[in-house]
């Protein structure tokens, strides 16, 4: 048998509990978050790497073989911006790339 004295006590403590677990979860969350932050701050920094290139690839850029004159009129070409842009040959370099996505 219950009356309304004890059932209010029960819905009291039921709520109580349930507030409880409610502020540790909270309380929980705000120490992971602090500690991802403290863990962030002092994790070691990340230094760009270095590629060391093989015999080979440096004997071959030594000896790349191309015309600088050429490359030397474009660069003019695009500095002034009389360098000519084929509109249909960008749309076709895309459509590749869409095919992928």
């Amino acid at each position: 048998m219950t009356d309304a004295i004890s059932n209010t006590a029960a819905n009291a403590a039921n709520a109580l509990k349930s507030a409880t677990r409610t502020s540790e979860a909270t309380n929980k969350a705000k120490l992971d978050t602090a500690d991802a932050v403290e863990t962030a701050a002092t994790s070691p920094k990340v230094e760009p790497s270095t590629v060391e290139l093989s015999p080979a690839l440096k004997a071959a850029l030594s000896n790349a073989d191309f015309d600088s004159a050429k490359v030397e009129a474009i660069r003019t070409a695009i500095e002034q911006g009389n360098y000519p842009l084929d509109d249909t040959k960008i749309a076709e370099s895309f459509v590749p790339l869409e095919k992928l996505l």
